[in-house]
Parts: C-alpha cells; structure tokens; sequence
C-alpha cells in the first residue's frame, strides 16, 4: 500500500501548469466542505434494477475495467492494463475482441484510450505509439485506421465532426492543451494553455452525460466544460475551500519544483476523476494525500439545489427487492438509461451471494469469473 501511494504521489505532484479558467463564470458551483464526511448509501438514491454477468471464456479474460460503454445491444469493456476491448451482447455473452495485437499492418501494441459512439455504432481507439486511431466496428472488425501523426495526445472522445483531444503530452508546436479537430486530426480550435514540463501519463478526462452531451475535466485545475460545437463552455466549479489546491496560482509557475511547492502537502484535495453526471446528480472522486498514504472520498452534488456532500465510505445495499445479502457498491462505473452501473468481482461475493448470482444471470459465475455489472435504476 506504501508503495502504491507513493507512485499516486509522485503522479499527482508532476502535473504541468495550465492556465486557469477561473474568470470565466461557470454555470453551477460544487463547495465541498471535507469537514463534513458521510456514509454514503447507494440504496437510498436507486433501485436494483438487474445484473449481468460478463462470460469468462480463454479469449475474455478481464483484469481490470476501465471504461465500459452500453448500448441496446452490446456491452463494451475497455482494460487499459491489458489493452485490450472487450465485446458482450446485453446478456454477457462474450462475441470477440477489437483487432489483433502485434506490430503489423492493422494490428495494435497498446491502446491510450477507448471511445464509443453509439450513434454511429463504432467504437474508437488510439494507440500513441504509432500515432494512429483505430476504427472499429461491432463486430471486433477494423474498419479504418486513421494517421495522427501531427498530434501527441493522451486522452479523447468522439463527436459528429471530428473529435475532442486532450494532448497530456508535450507537443512542440502547440502551446494549449484541448484540441478541437476533424476527422483527419487537422486542428479547427485551441483551447486551455499549459505549460509541459515534461511528459505527464494521466486517465481519461473526457465523460458524457446521460443526454450525450461531452464533457472534459482537466487534471490541471477544477473546473468541468461541457464541449459544444467548436467551443468549451464553463458548466461546474469544484471549490474545495481553504484545503483545495489553489488552482488560481497555476499560472504563476515557472518550473516544475515551483508547481510541486504548490500542490503538495498532506490533507491537501484534489485529483478530481470519475465524473458521474445524471441530470442534477454529479458525483466526483478526489484525493488527498495523509501520513504518505493516498485517501479517496466520493464527491457529491445535485447541482440544482447546491446542495454538495462528502462520503469516506460506502455502505452495504439494503432494499426489500434486492435479492443478494452482503453487498456493498464503492464506484459507479458510468450510467446508461437512467441506471447507474456498478461492477463486482465475483471473489468479493459471499457464498450466498455467488450462488444467487448463477440463479439470477445466463452464464456461469465462480470466485475467478469476469466482473458482474449490477444495474442500479435512479429513483427520481
């Protein structure tokens, strides 16, 4: 665990700096008082609504979730750490995996973000390395592979006309860190300066809401854009008070040991990820670092009414129509349809609940299966 804490750290204080958007008014503010920190009840808020099992078969094999997309027909699972896109039906049933891995025409080493488009049915994935992006079909088949050569990015999501890209990376002849480009990467706008001190490896920051509408949170500062057309419009400020990290004076950094000055330090918030927005509902994790140890909350608003909570920890779902005994939710992996989805490693089940879970779903569930995806309908 100290050894996991300490990379966190190292991540977390080798940001570069970017210009803040603090002038710009932004449409809702989220003021987080970490004085004030909750249990937080999943079952108070939603409804068990069903649970799909994801098949484990010798070619679907997931370490670790860490995108999933969902569409009427077809679950997507993105597992950065084996790079590799995983394809179900609606019931789990495992259909195929997106491309080949290799070094050869069409085929992929490693995968630095995953995109679906539902609208368009395909799915987008960008390999750094080779500057490419990647397109997919339902069907695991590549379809088209596109050069980006002239851009460097981490991180980006899929639009009607082109994308949006979040470089991370420095690139020579670009001083701003969100791109707006077409579907040959030719630059339309710019947005967001930053400063690069040297090359920063971060998660994605780009999530939609439960309308489609895209959204990019940089981890540079706090506050959230919604991206329409070609421009990025202020939508929610995270003000974490006295114990946030003091965005403001970004700019004012001339090096990196100057920006590590500034936002290290124990008990000081930030790392905002994991942006979960359902209509009024926006759920955030942030963290902060204690004794050298790195601890995660749950960020809470309905944005609406400013009404914002802080919860340390989770606790065990409890409704009449549940029909599993000892479960307890600690992430909501995204929505889709008016649920919240969360997943489960089956070795965290009691005996009980890994028995209820091959009575309930279609495929086979044993302590070393895939993740179950709980569907958690929100009560409005």
């Amino acid at each position: 665990m100290r050894i996991y804490a300490i990379i966190i750290f190292c991540l977390f204080i080798s940001f570069g700096c970017e210009k803040n958007e603090k002038n710009a008014e932004s449409k809702y503010s989220v003021n987080i008082n970490v004085a004030e920190k909750e249990t937080h009840y999943l079952s108070e808020s939603t409804k068990f609504h069903k649970v799909v099992s994801l098949e484990t078969t010798e070619n679907s094999l997931i370490r670790k979730i860490h995108k999933v997309y969902l569409s009427e027909s077809h679950i997507i699972i993105f597992d950065e750490s084996l790079s590799e896109i995983f394809i179900f039906d609606s019931n789990g049933k495992f259909i195929t995996k997106c491309g080949t891995k290799g070094n050869g025409p069409g085929e992929h080493a490693y995968f630095s973000d995953v995109y679906y488009d539902d609208s368009s049915r395909l799915i987008y994935a960008t390999e750094g390395q080779k500057r490419l992006m990647y397109i997919y079909d339902l069907d695991g088949v590549l379809k088209e592979s596109v050069s980006t050569s002239n851009i460097w990015f981490r991180s980006f999501c899929k639009v009607e006309d082109g994308y949006w890209l979040y470089t991370g990376m420095p690139n020579a002849e670009l001083e701003n860190s969100l791109l707006k480009v077409d579907h040959k990467f030719n630059i339309i706008k710019e947005f967001l300066p930053q400063k690069m001190f040297f090359t920063t490896v971060w998660r994605p920051t780009f999530f939609v809401d439960e309308r489609g509408r895209n959204f990019f949170a940089s981890p540079y500062g706090n506050m959230v854009y919604h991206l329409a057309d070609n421009k990025i419009e202020p939508y929610i400020e995270i003000d974490m008070g006295s114990n946030g990290i003091p965005f403001e004076k970004i700019p004012e950094c001339e090096d990196e040991d100057m920006y590590a000055q500034l936002v290290s330090g124990d008990d000081l918030y930030g790392d905002f990820h994991n942006f979960i927005l359902n209509k009024n509902q926006f759920y955030f994790n942030f963290s902060t670092m204690h004794n050298q140890t790195v601890v995660y909350y749950l960020g809470y608003s309905d944005i609406d009414k400013s009404d914002s909570k802080v919860y340390k920890d989770f606790g065990q779902y409890k409704r009449a129509d549940f029909p599993f005994d000892d479960i307890t939710f600690t992430l909501i992996n995204t929505t889709y349809k008016g649920n919240f989805i969360c997943a489960v490693e089956p070795y965290r089940l009691s005996p009980n609940d890994l028995a209820k879970a091959n009575e309930i779903t279609s495929n086979d569930v044993t302590i070393d299966s895939n993740p179950l995806l709980f569907f958690l309908k929100i009560i409005e």
